[in-house]
């Protein structure tokens, strides 16, 4: 197995699971049948725009700096 079959094949694995873990159930027969436009579209389509919402969420929970004027 070459490098490339490895890192398609951690790929799949990985983009599965995150799948299952949210739920979306159906995408790991889209992933599994069709391994590497399967995990490609995965990462644009759902994996993507996630990370944007997580990275929006992460920066407005965080405490906004108080300053002290008298």
């Amino acid at each position: 197995m070459t490098l490339i079959g490895i890192i398609e094949l951690i790929a799949q694995i990985y983009f599965a699971v995150h799948a299952g873990r949210t739920g979306r159930y159906w995408w790991i027969f889209i992933i599994i049948f069709f391994p590497l436009i399967g995990s490609v579209v995965y990462f644009f389509v759902e994996y993507l725009p996630e990370l944007n919402t997580m990275s929006k969420v992460k920066k407005s929970r965080r405490p906004k700096k108080q300053t002290n004027i008298k």
